[in-house]
């Protein structure tokens, strides 16, 4: 039982709502994921490079210490007695102070603490290495240590981190504690650090000493505090609330010190929950428009199909040169317009067998005033060949070469058209072709020469009768004789393939360029008059020839160049039609 119209539409609408529905929550689930993968991955990106940031900083700093504790001019300097040394040493010391705060621009100062000295380079480190001195960083013996110094511990604008580890001298015969080497740097450095790789405006970045002091920060104002997220899960992510806001956080070690960073959920995953705005807004407008589409078929569907059954069924009856309404532009809209167009191509095909009814009827009726030419030319040839006949036994007779040869080839002539054949091959249509060349050299005195080839293969081949002596005949009165000088004609019959070509081009005089439009219209079938009584005499021949070649074979190619006193040149091509 096959469902109505109107029910199969509704399972498809229900079908495309399932479908978007599922798109939609598919499309939405994929987006969550990839995206929440992402903003973790950048987040871990991140802090990674935060953390390699401080890390590398704290390694190249461990670099410098270590190049300066065991320089032997480093250890002379602490241990020399000798005044004049001292000041030469002092000197070297300079010089290479300079170069390690030319390489670090960071650095602040390199100072060394020894029993009963301090030794420092900058003017304003005297004060700042004596508070680090009286805190008994001297009776430290690690290899490494770094502190903080507070701009209110020190009475100076600044604050300070210092770097310290011990100097040991190798001039005795056991390794003996000379002094402390101090590195310092202004505390607003780290920050720097931290905060190049943010993951956001809103992420907070804190670098914690082991009091839980905020020693660097993205937050200026909690810099020396203590650090208030006191419960947060450290090394792992965790959530946390904050003046309002939730936090994706996150801690890491370095050295003595921690590294916690805060990025608020909004600017992590702000992206997913535009996302998810974004699909609904989507999923809400899918509805609204499967709701208008739906309703927009049911109105518009039942009155254009009975409408195109009434339509088809006047066409049925035989009214072929109706046509379907107008219909909207929906699938019967294009039904409709496919209908019209088949029916155009039928009537267009009714029309284009008329016209090939015409256009055989035409072209019989040519072919009919053709042959009514062709025996209207022939005027008692059976007398005229006795008449030749006798003229060349009297020119024989008193000698009269000229005579007895023109006389001879025109009765040849005349001998060919007495035959009934309307076709001949090719080597007899040379035979013609070259006594009428007789006749006319005699005529004009030698006045051109013609260059004849063709191939062995088209001589047993058949065209009609006198198609190549009319084109030469052209060429050489129209052409070759109308100018002074030698004229020159060639005449090449190929065989190509299946077909025969032939090239006729004299130098004469050439076609105007009206008369040679004429002949390509009436060849190209843009002019249907009358052929000889609507031409020249020039054309007349060329047209008669175009004619006899498309009677015979029908589809060829006929194509004439010309440039006045330049050339004229003709090629055809025949089908190879061989002689039974």
């Amino acid at each position: 039982m096959k469902l109505r119209i109107s029910v199969q539409i509704n399972i498809l609408i229900a079908i495309f709502i399932s479908f978007t529905l599922f798109f939609v929550l598919n499309t939405y689930i994929k987006q969550y994921q990839v995206l929440y993968d992402y903003a973790h991955e950048f987040l871990k990106l991140n802090i990674e490079q935060t953390v390699d940031s401080v890390t590398d900083f704290f390694y190249q700093i461990r670099e410098i210490i270590f190049s300066i504790q065991y320089n032997i001019l480093v250890q002379d300097y602490l241990t020399e007695d000798n005044h004049i040394k001292k000041y030469q040493l002092h000197e070297w010391m300079k010089y290479t102070v300079g170069n390690y705060s030319y390489l670090r621009k960071e650095i602040f100062d390199v100072g060394f603490l020894t029993d009963n000295k301090i030794i420092y380079f900058m003017s304003d480190s005297g004060s700042i290495l004596r508070k680090i001195k009286n805190s008994h960083v001297l009776d430290n013996e690690d290899s490494f240590t770094f502190g903080v110094l507070m701009n209110s511990d020190i009475n100076k604008e600044n604050s300070y981190i210092y770097f310290c580890a011990p100097i040991y001298s190798q001039k005795f015969s056991y390794i003996q504690k000379i002094g402390m080497l101090v590195i310092l740097f202004e505390s607003k450095i780290m920050n720097k650090y931290i905060s190049a790789f943010k993951v956001s405006n809103g992420t907070k970045i804190y670098l914690l000493n082991d009091d839980n002091l905020v020693i660097a920060s993205t937050e200026p104002k909690e810099v020396f505090k203590e650090f208030r997220y006191k419960n947060i899960n450290k090394f792992a992510y965790d959530k946390v609330m904050a003046d309002n806001i939730q936090y994706i956080t996150y801690a890491s070690e370095i050295d003595q010190w921690n590294l916690f960073i805060m990025v608020p959920s909004n600017d992590l995953y702000g992206n997913i929950k535009r996302t998810k705005a974004a699909d609904i807004i989507l999923m809400i407008i899918s509805f609204i428009l499967i709701y208008i589409i739906s309703y927009t078929i049911k109105q518009n569907i039942n009155n254009p199909v009975n409408r195109i059954f009434s339509e088809l069924e006047d066409i049925r009856k035989g009214n072929l040169n109706y046509r379907l309404s107008k219909i909207k532009n929906n699938e019967l809209g294009i039904l409709a317009d496919q209908i019209n167009s088949m029916l155009d191509e039928i009537q267009r095909l009714n029309d284009e067998e008329l016209k090939n009814r015409y256009r055989l009827y035409k072209m019989e009726i040519e072919k009919k005033q053709a042959e009514l030419m062709f025996l209207n030319s022939q005027i008692n040839p059976h007398f005229l060949y006795n008449v030749l006949e006798s003229i060349n036994s009297i020119a024989s007779y008193y000698n009269a070469y000229e005579i007895e040869q023109i006389s001879t080839s025109l009765a040849e002539l005349f001998r060919s058209s007495i035959k009934e054949d309307n076709c001949i091959t090719i080597s007899k249509e040379l035979e013609i072709l070259n006594n009428y060349i007789t006749i006319q050299k005699i005529r004009f005195s030698n006045k051109f020469d013609i260059n004849m080839h063709a191939d062995p293969g088209v001589m047993n081949c058949l065209i009609p009768k006198l198609t190549l002596q009319p084109l030469v005949e052209n060429a050489i009165v129209h052409g070759v004789t109308q100018k002074i000088r030698m004229g020159q004609i060639w005449l090449e019959i190929r065989d190509v393939t299946d077909n025969i070509s032939i090239y006729i081009k004299d130098n004469g005089a050439g076609i105007p360029r009206d008369v040679l439009n004429e002949i390509q219209d009436i060849i190209d079938q843009k002019k249907h008059k009358d052929l000889i009584s609507t031409s020249t005499s020039k054309s007349t021949g060329i047209i008669n020839v175009f004619m006899k070649l498309k009677l015979q074979f029908g589809n060829i190619k006929f194509k004439i160049d010309s440039k006045i006193g330049e050339y004229t040149e003709i090629n055809i091509l025949l089908p190879k039609k061989l002689e039974v």
